[in-house]
């Protein structure tokens, strides 16, 4: 799978069908989800990031599903086995992705616990300032939305023509190295770059990825999480000690812009540290949920 091709593959329900996977139809696309539990109690539902699909939640899912939670985890679209959309990616994309998920699956009126990793964290604030009333708990994982450096790549891939003529001929190779690195210690992981690859051979990940990059408030999200914070709604803010993608400094400020938030910073993990410490990750989450 490593040595596989990129985007050769058209992605359509007949691939989802084949691989036995569980999908909606949504009046947007198609979008690949699984949800397990019952009862009522509130619905957690787990949001990925940029690059990564929902296999990043394989710990987190299985841990809540066997504790006896209800829990949501789906791909957003462009990513994962999500239906590659041919417009651009904003933040209203993926808050109707959701909402029109939660609708499908008669979740609407549930209340939930939403979990947001990197941009992730993006779509999570986003929706919970949309949909306040829904929202029990806010769960933040390195999330993205606050200013900080970004690098000379990031800056290029933003200018208009220029970023997509770079992207096209090495936008796989600066998502794959970025894939590579966000893990403190990949060797501990082997499986992680196959199932990160999976999501590539279908056509539309990279266009995904660019027009996200371009579109969506990775910096720019301070007003909105004064926002949230004045909501008063129970947060958690978690982040690897050793992220190299998003600087746990970043985490501090956001600590600083909702003051009331529990932050643990994770030992010996960068920007998945719910995947590479789930061991530690987990006890925390489930103290947070069980929380009054």
């Amino acid at each position: 799978m490593s040595r596989m091709r990129f985007e050769y593959k058209k992605l359509d329900l007949n691939v989802l069908k084949d691989l036995e996977k569980g999908y909606a139809e949504l009046p947007d696309g198609f979008v690949h989800f699984e949800f397990a539990g019952m009862g009522d109690g509130p619905v957690v539902v787990l949001i990925h990031g940029l690059s990564v699909s929902s296999f990043i939640w394989n710990h987190t899912y299985e841990y809540l599903r066997d504790e006896g939670y209800r829990v949501l985890r789906y791909d957003l679209y462009g990513r994962g086995y999500s239906q590659r959309l041919e417009k651009e990616y904003h933040k209203e994309v993926f808050r109707n992705q959701l909402s029109q998920l939660l609708d499908y699956l008669e979740l609407s009126y549930e209340r939930l616990i939403l979990v947001g990793q990197s941009m992730g964290g993006v779509v999570a604030a986003d929706y919970c300032l949309e949909h306040s009333f829904e929202v029990e708990k806010l769960v933040l994982i390195d999330t993205a939305g606050l200013p900080e450096k970004s690098n000379p790549v990031q800056k290029i891939l933003k200018v208009p023509f220029l970023g997509k003529r770079i992207f096209k001929s090495l936008g796989m190779k600066i998502i794959l190295d970025n894939a590579t690195a966000s893990l403190y210690d990949h060797k501990r992981f082997p499986e992680y770059k196959d199932l990160f690859l999976e999501q590539a051979q279908y056509e539309g990940y990279s266009h995904a990825i660019l027009s996200s990059l371009v579109n969506m408030p990775m910096q720019s999200m301070v007003p909105d999480f004064e926002r949230l914070a004045a909501l008063q709604i129970p947060t958690l803010i978690l982040w690897g000690e050793n992220d190299p993608i998003i600087n746990p400094s970043i985490g501090h400020m956001l600590k600083e812009v909702i003051p009331h938030a529990e932050f643990h910073l994770i030992k010996e993990s960068g920007h998945h540290p719910h995947y590479e410490q789930s061991s530690l990750v987990n006890p925390i989450l489930r103290s947070f949920l069980n929380s009054k």
